[in-house]
């Protein structure tokens, strides 16, 4: 892929300080600003120098270039080499656009838990990057503690993106994911998190939530990954989103209560897996559409209610349900849905669930797809597009398997 500087839309240095001076509310103090340029014309030349010099509230301005300069730094009890290690509080580092300010190497130097981009620890309740690109790195951003808010920029080429432990009420929006093994993980007490506006392509799994409450993803574009979103405990909500993935598009298991709205999901395997008793899918609007395995794989006391979407099979059955032994007559909500016909019993023959003959036997008792009444045409879903910011970073359009 090609992510020339021409094809970018940065925000210039001066404009950049005007918007965030003009957001700050009336009455709070003015912190310094640092420049930081390759050239030597700035405050400083290397981006560690400038954090070393900041006070609480500074931001500190990027030129164009590469920043390349890492050093060890101490998080907690570990010491990490770290490309911008951050113990100031509420420090904002904006720089010159994506594809034109850029913290990393310019080849991959991953060796085992090093080096980080960046990273910030507990003491720093804030930290804001904006407008640049982080690359080829084993962490992107590592954030443990305080609240990290990433707006208009390029992660790619890392094993991780964007690591978040107890990161509360984190931010990530108008960015972009590229190449990342995993792009976003949102570990224990990462509550509040939302992502918003991001585009996550070329990764094996683009989002992780692990016992995290109250995320929200609206608007996230996933293409060209094997798993777009886990949530494995906590709650989530998906809204207005496009998932295309060659594996699962979502997992919700380990008793998570995840709401999918107005999206849609297509997988060449499977859609949707929901396992785990207490795990629980609801949501109406969407375009769900399986692949050789199901749309849906219900296991293992996992529950679903869906309505007013599209639920269509491809090589697989439409649903598949397995594992309820421990409940009787568990029922599974799937009434009102678009099935890709208007026959009851074709319905029925795409739906494996407690009334089939297996091999071994389910035992009808154990599970039942709730399907009638169904309806008799699609499901008009609206989602907003992503072309534009795609367009800003250069990357081609995806096109759905057929």
């Amino acid at each position: 892929m090609n992510f020339e500087a021409s094809k970018l839309r940065p925000i210039g240095l001066n404009v950049a300080a005007v918007i965030l001076m003009a957001a700050l509310p009336v009455g709070v103090a003015w912190g310094r600003t640092w420049t930081v340029e390759r050239d030597g014309s700035g405050d400083f030349m290397v981006i560690q120098d400038a954090v070393l010099a900041s006070s609480p509230g500074d931001t500190i301005l990027l030129g164009p270039g590469r920043f390349p300069e890492h050093a060890p730094f101490q998080l907690g009890v570990t010491n990490f080499d770290t490309y911008v290690g951050v113990d100031v509080d509420n420090l904002t580092i904006i720089g010159s656009g994506p594809g034109l300010s850029v913290v990393g190497p310019d080849t991959p130097n991953i060796v085992g838990l090093e080096p980080r981009g960046f990273a910030f620890g507990v003491g720093v309740t804030r930290l804001t990057i904006e407008n640049l690109t982080i690359e080829n790195v084993r962490d992107g951003i590592y954030a443990e503690g305080g609240s990290l808010h990433v707006n208009s920029s390029l992660i790619r080429k890392c094993r991780w993106g964007s690591i978040l432990v107890n990161a509360v009420d984190s931010h990530i929006s108008t960015s972009t994911i590229d190449s990342c093994e995993t792009g976003i993980s949102a570990l224990r007490g990462s509550d509040g998190l939302v992502v918003s506006d991001l585009f996550v392509h070329g990764s094996d799994t683009a989002i992780v939530t692990q016992n995290a409450e109250n995320v929200l993803f609206d608007v996230l574009e996933v293409s060209h990954t094997t798993i777009a979103v886990v949530v494995a405990g906590g709650s989530a909500t998906i809204q207005n989103s496009s998932l295309i993935t060659t594996g699962v598009t979502l997992v919700a298991s380990d008793g998570s209560n995840v709401e999918l709205i107005q999206s849609k999901l297509v997988s060449e395997l499977k859609a949707i897996r929901i396992s785990g008793q207490n795990s629980l899918l609801t949501g109406a609007a969407n375009a769900i559409r399986g692949g050789t395995f199901s749309a849906l794989h219900m296991e293992a006391l996992g529950n679903a209610v869906i309505s007013a979407s599209d639920i269509v099979k491809g090589g697989g059955p439409a649903v598949f349900a397995d594992g309820y032994q421990f409940e009787p007559t568990f029922n599974i909500d799937l009434r009102n849905n678009y099935w890709g016909t208007t026959e009851a019993d074709s319905i029925a023959a795409w739906i494996i669930d407690g009334n089939d003959l297996h091999d071994p036997p389910l035992d009808p008792n154990y599970s039942n797809v709730l399907f009638e009444p169904f309806r008799e045409q699609s499901i008009p879903t609206v989602k907003r597009s992503l072309g534009s910011l795609k367009a800003s970073f250069g990357l081609r359009e995806h096109k759905e398997p057929e």
